[in-house]
């Protein structure tokens, strides 16, 4: 499966582990708000679906990818999801257009119980866990 050229997942992606929420009550909320984009992902198609080194981008966009992964902590994060979804839970990832509807998507996501809730810009990563959440010290890396 070829992935789209506007970027694949993580990219421009809010991205959160669904413990025990009502995933159709989430995809209800999430779509009403304008977010028709969502992939939820166990652990036989997380692997699938995110490809943090661009492996299905141009040859260009590969290397931005090694470089930008290399400084930064994007890879350890995805692990981290990969992990979740090995032990049975369910990874949620919401494609946005910018800081903005990442904002409101990621408050969605922690008002359903979404835990370990970060946004995945062009070059950085950015933690959107609400204080609220128990998984708020969700910077802690594998």
């Amino acid at each position: 499966m070829v992935k789209e050229e506007t970027g694949p997942i993580p990219d421009n992606h809010v991205i959160g582990v669904l413990q025990s929420s009502d995933e159709d009550a989430l995809r209800r909320d999430l779509a009403d708000a304008g977010f028709p984009d969502v992939k939820v992902m166990g652990a036989d198609d997380i692997d699938r679906e995110v490809d943090p080194d661009a492996e299905h981008a141009n040859p260009v966009v590969r290397i931005i990818y090694r470089v930008v992964n290399h400084l930064s902590e994007q890879v350890a994060y995805l692990d981290q999801y990969e992990a979740a979804a090995r032990m049975g839970n369910r990874v949620i990832a919401v494609r946005v257009e910018d800081d903005d509807t990442a904002q409101a998507a990621g408050q969605i996501l922690g008002r359903h119980g979404v835990v370990d809730i970060r946004f995945f810009g062009k070059l950085a990563v950015r933690d959107m866990t609400p204080d609220s959440n128990p998984s708020a010290a969700s910077d802690r890396l594998p």
